[in-house]
């Protein structure tokens, strides 16, 4: 991930530039360092904190990275603002001012012939968020949610390709609309990153899939049609935006998988006709649950396959004074119904006179 990296700041307990080109940033005004999405992040207050790094070429073909929490939504909060002034060579970073749990993100770059905006539901209340935003050579942008694509903007105009006098986070060159939250593993590049490539760096804050379990005890009785639900998946994925899907997992291969299917959104059915006196009594099956960003958890799970009366004849009429085999199974107080046992009972024939 080091081709046409401008920089990059870990955040690791300093603002230092680990791609080799010197461009260490300044934590300002008690910007301070703490957990963060990947080991530590800059923390601002809010009020007067920012991070200020050195002015470095950027524009044309980019890539702007980063991990962000916000933790308190005020009005046209700023992440990001690299400009000469407050309305000169702009690529900013900001919130709109609706939402009390998700805010939009609004990405503002000034171009020759006008503005060019992308803005869609982003940031999510103390959660962080991993943003990357790249513009191709054909001047498109590309918007990525944790890894995600969520927006595509086409058209022709880029960025100013030079050196800004102000590079700011936490806070707009106005010196206003400070953000109370932080940031973590900013990550600048002179060329479009691929969506692999970012879905590679999201991978480096995200929190695999875990606990995984079922809804409810597994277990159906024989005879049910095939696609019969047998119950429901769940995982916790605690990364805002999460998505979490499911599959049988071939990784064990003593399972007995090929008995069942189970849908994306974990819903188990049956993909047989189960007959218990035939059959295993109980069959185990391994489960995968997978995150956007292929971050698996498995577990295996047993089935028990329940059995039924099933008499060999239908109920009928015999002859009490004839000799016969009868079995009882009581259906209601003083009543009875007489058949012929399989497997159930065993012959009653003894018993008559």
């Amino acid at each position: 991930m080091d081709f046409g990296l401008i920089g990059y700041w870990p955040l690791e307990g300093n603002a230092s530039d680990l791609s080799g080109n010197d461009l260490d940033g300044t934590a300002q005004n008690g910007a301070s360092f703490q957990a963060g999405a990947v080991g530590q992040g800059l923390y601002f207050d809010g009020t007067n904190d920012a991070l200020v790094l050195p002015s470095f070429e950027l524009g044309g073909g980019m890539t702007i990275s980063f991990w962000g929490k916000i933790q308190q939504f005020q009005n046209w909060d700023t992440i990001m603002d690299f400009a000469n002034s407050s309305t000169s060579e702009n690529l900013k970073i900001n919130m709109n001012d609706a939402g009390s749990e998700v805010r939009e993100m609004v990405f503002q770059m000034k171009t020759a012939n006008g503005d060019r905006y992308v803005g869609e539901p982003f940031w999510v209340l103390n959660e962080w968020v991993h943003l990357a935003l790249t513009v191709d050579s054909n001047a498109t942008i590309r918007l990525y949610r944790s890894g995600s694509l969520i927006a595509t903007e086409s058209g022709a105009d880029f960025a100013s390709q030079i050196s800004r006098s102000q590079h700011l986070f936490g806070k707009s060159t106005y010196n206003a609309n400070h953000t109370k939250g932080m940031v973590d593993e900013i990550r600048f590049y002179d060329r479009a990153i691929q969506a692999r490539e970012v879905a590679e760096i999201a991978l480096q804050g995200n929190t695999a899939p875990f606990d995984l379990n079922a809804s409810s005890p597994l277990s159906i009785a024989e005879n049910l049609p095939i696609g019969t639900i047998i119950g429901e998946f769940i995982a916790t994925d605690p990364d805002a935006w999460s998505t979490i899907t499911y599959k049988l997992s071939d990784s064990n291969s003593s399972n007995d998988n090929h008995f069942f299917t189970l849908d994306s959104n974990g819903t188990l059915k049956t993909a047989t006709v189960f007959d218990y006196e035939s059959n295993a009594s109980s069959h185990t099956i391994t489960v995968q649950a997978m995150d956007e960003l292929n971050a698996t958890t498995e577990g295996n799970f047993t089935v028990t396959i329940l059995d039924v009366y099933e008499p060999a004849r239908e109920n009928h009429t015999v002859d009490l004074n004839s000799t016969v085999d009868l079995e009882m199974i009581w259906v209601e107080p003083g009543t009875f119904t007489m058949g012929q046992s399989v497997t159930e009972l065993r012959s009653l024939s003894t018993m008559l006179p």
